[in-house]
């Protein structure tokens, strides 16, 4: 659980694409 937080973070702090962030959080909920 506490990896999956990490790993959401540091995409978000890395802002790759705004698509990636929506799709990854859709998988984790």
């Amino acid at each position: 659980m506490n990896t999956a937080d990490t790993m959401d973070v540091e995409r978000r702090y890395k802002r790759r694409g705004a698509k990636a962030d929506s799709e990854a959080g859709m998988e984790f909920t």
